[in-house]
């Protein structure tokens, strides 16, 4: 399980059965979200304002998009593609 904090947001990558899953944190106040790795078909580090702000975008399900922003965006998206890689052998 990996988790990150970012202005009270937190990542955590689960496994549940056979499921990989992110689950967003966004704060007491928020509702959780809950995103089934098996749904996401792209994941892109953004950019803009020249730079100085920077997300990722995960395009999953029916052509749903949700921008994240976890501290340490390399390792995040790196840790998302190996999960997302390791629920694809275990499907295969």
């Amino acid at each position: 399980m990996m988790t990150e904090r970012v202005l009270h947001t937190s990542y955590r990558f689960v496994r549940q059965g056979h499921e990989q899953l992110l689950i967003i944190d966004r704060g007491r106040l928020a509702k959780r979200q809950v995103i089934r790795l098996s749904e996401v078909f792209k994941v892109t580090p953004m950019r803009r304002m020249g730079g100085l702000s920077h997300f990722v975008m995960i395009v999953y399900g029916a052509n749903r998009l949700l921008a994240v922003q976890p501290e340490e965006e390399k390792a995040f998206c790196k840790e998302l593609m190996k999960r997302m890689n390791d629920y694809d052998e275990e499907n295969i």
